[in-house]
């Protein structure tokens, strides 16, 4: 997942003023517990996205503000609301691999179908986010409406 996050990350852009210098980390966000999560965490130090250096927190909801990217674990389904009350409709890439969330508000939500891997994008809320997707990243995906 770590690799296909950051693949991802590849086809985002995000506004110029949160990502101010060469030098300022891509802040990567754990939402709840899960493996991969900690693969996260172990992986920080030698990790780059979109050529920058990754910064690993679990910070607090009302903390959020300061993510550029959320990894939203599967366990955490009954706080899902909570969480996209503090995202939606800013420029944070949340990203899951539980059915169902992307038509919840998750911007990205990655499946495995008989093996195959599958990403679903919440279109809408791509653009209230003021995140710019290329049209790349939404070919390979299923747009997919919700909330």
């Amino acid at each position: 997942e770590l690799q296909l996050v950051e693949r991802i990350t590849r086809f985002v852009e995000w506004p110029p003023l949160l990502m101010p210098s060469a030098d300022a980390p891509v802040v990567v966000c754990l939402w709840g517990e899960d493996t991969v999560g900690v693969r996260f965490e172990a992986a920080a130090d030698h990790t780059t996205f979109k050529g920058r250096r990754v910064e690993v927190r679990r910070p607090a909801l009302e903390a959020l503000g300061g993510c550029h990217l959320v990894w939203v674990a599967t366990s955490l389904s009954v706080d899902l609301d909570r969480l996209l009350l503090r995202t939606s409709g800013r420029p944070i890439l949340t990203i899951a691999t539980t059915p169902g969330y992307a038509h919840h508000g998750v911007l990205v939500n990655l499946q495995t179908e008989d093996g195959t891997p599958d990403m679903e994008i919440n279109l809408a809320e791509v653009r209230r986010s003021g995140l710019v997707f290329s049209a790349r990243l939404l070919r390979l995906a299923t747009l997919v409406t919700g909330r």
